[in-house]
């Protein structure tokens, strides 16, 4: 279906789509070794800000998978329909990318309960997944709609396009901007997932999340906030973090983040909670990198605390560059 309706959008509206490269490396030292994670895609994007058709094809060259291979049409401001691979969106931090992000790398309540690398029920697919969404603005005051819903249906197995339950994943997320700098995010995920138990027996976890935030940035000004709840077959867990920051240059930024998640809410020393601090320094349309130490607690005695030293490198480009 969404191929048919990626070949209907292009044969009928005659779109060449951009065709762009990105690519974020994290290098972190912890005192012991370098690691490094890096998100590295190829994609091709049929952008249309009106009503009509839209569609995306991105796939990453380090994972070797589709980040997105989706169409949409929209039929009026209120309502667009979107089918194929994409983000389940139940948490606003995700609709920031990594390579833009005022920090290297997500919260924790995002990489543990947003199914970016480290879901507690171990699907990692940097929030991907196979369903049709709705979408759409509402209530429009001036340049800016008052509210915005995102409503999904996915089979909820990440990458896998092959559904091994029947059950299905319902995701929804609500924007309210009271004013032009300010946003509220509702969001929400009733979902389930095969887990399988050492002898080999499998049943149906829960995969239940929610999530709330307040959202501010003026343009020089940036204040961020989200708390999310899971449970994940059975265990109870929730994260929350504030992130303040000031671009004190057009090109430059300072942030500071404190980041604290509770992996299950009966053993409190399964805490982990960080404090980084962040510097991040554009140049030009293409190139970005930010310096950043963070220092990371662990509740349980029995694990140290880590010092982290990252360096982040983001890179992009688009024929779009080309042709100015």
């Amino acid at each position: 279906m969404a191929g048919a309706l990626l070949c209907l959008g292009v044969h009928a509206q005659g779109w060449i789509p951009e065709l762009s490269t990105s690519t974020t490396t994290n290098f972190s030292y912890s005192g012991e070794k370098i690691t490094n994670f890096t998100l590295s895609s190829m994609d091709a994007d049929w952008r249309n800000r009106g009503n009509g058709f839209s569609g995306q094809i991105s796939f990453d060259v380090v994972m070797k998978q589709f980040m997105g291979l989706n169409a949409a049409w929209r039929f009026a401001p209120w309502i667009q329909l979107k089918v194929g691979e994409q983000k389940h969106m139940y948490l606003n931090e995700l609709s920031t990318s990594p390579r833009t992000l005022e920090v290297c790398g997500y919260s924790l309540g995002t990489s543990y309960l947003g199914g970016y690398t480290k879901d507690l029920c171990g699907l990692n697919t940097r929030a991907r997944d196979w369903g049709i969404t709705a979408s759409g603005d509402l209530f429009k005051k001036g340049d800016r709609y008052l509210l915005s819903y995102n409503l999904g249906l996915f089979n909820g197995n990440g990458f896998s396009i092959k559904d091994d339950n029947e059950a299905k994943n319902l995701t929804g997320l609500l924007l309210a901007r009271p004013t032009s700098t300010l946003t509220l995010s509702l969001g929400g995920m009733l979902g389930k997932y095969t887990v399988t138990g050492t002898d080999g027996a499998s049943h149906l976890g829960s995969r239940n999340r929610a999530s709330a935030g307040v959202w501010f940035s003026n343009g020089t000004l940036i204040l961020k906030s989200e708390c999310v709840w899971g449970d994940t077959d059975g265990m109870q867990s929730v994260g929350a973090f504030l992130l303040a920051g000031w671009w004190f240059r057009p090109n430059m930024a300072l942030s500071v983040r404190g980041d604290s998640f509770l992996k299950d809410l009966d053993i409190s020393s399964s805490r982990i909670s960080k404090t980084e601090i962040c510097l991040t320094h554009t140049l030009g349309p293409v190139f970005r990198y930010r310096i950043q130490y963070g220092h990371t607690f662990n509740a349980d005695p029995s694990v140290k605390d880590v010092n982290t030293l990252t360096v982040a490198i983001s890179m992009k480009f688009s024929d779009k560059m080309l042709k100015k």
